[in-house]
């Protein structure tokens, strides 16, 4: 149970250091920049990833990581874009699009298709635990903290955006 809750934490720090901002409603966002519908999709990804990069630099930056420290930052930035592209769903539609003309997909098709992305997501954050903590053994006590306190911070900003609407 203790791997299992390590894991999950591990999760939500990763998938914090990735979250975006989505904004609520479809009509009030023009996709990020993009105009061409037809790989609106992909020009999203591209934005992401801009957004991550400077994220990452940052967090560099804020750090101070050393020379020594180089080759862990570096399998550590490796491994979180390994995680990126897996995070929207693998591809897998999870929600319904009216304008496409297909059938809603039921219940079960819904909650199969959930399920299947978490063992995915679960299968890379297993992948990614190790490089992890491989990277924060490599940091000395003060950048510890500084790490910790960004992922808090960032964990509490992806708990309000996915969590605000409990009423």
């Amino acid at each position: 149970m203790k791997k299992m809750k390590k894991l999950v934490i591990t999760g939500c720090a990763v998938l914090s250091l990735m979250s975006v901002s989505f904004l609520a409603s479809a009509e009030e966002h023009t996709g990020w920049g993009c105009k061409d519908k037809t790989n609106r999709a992909e020009c999203m990804h591209a934005q992401m990833d801009k957004m991550q990069e400077k994220r990452l630099e940052k967090l560099h930056d804020h750090l101070k990581i050393t020379a020594e420290q180089e080759p862990a930052w570096k399998s550590f930035v490796d491994g979180m874009k390994k995680m990126r592209p897996g995070m929207m769903h693998d591809g897998m539609a999870m929600h319904h699009d009216e304008k496409d003309g297909a059938a809603i997909p039921s219940a079960p098709e819904l909650i199969t298709r959930h399920l299947a992305m978490l063992k995915q997501q679960e299968a890379r954050l297993t992948e990614f635990a190790p490089v992890l903590t491989a990277f924060y053994a490599q940091l000395t006590p003060e950048q510890k903290k500084m790490f910790d306190a960004h992922h808090a911070h960032e964990m509490q900003q992806s708990h309000h955006w996915g969590h605000h609407d409990k009423d």
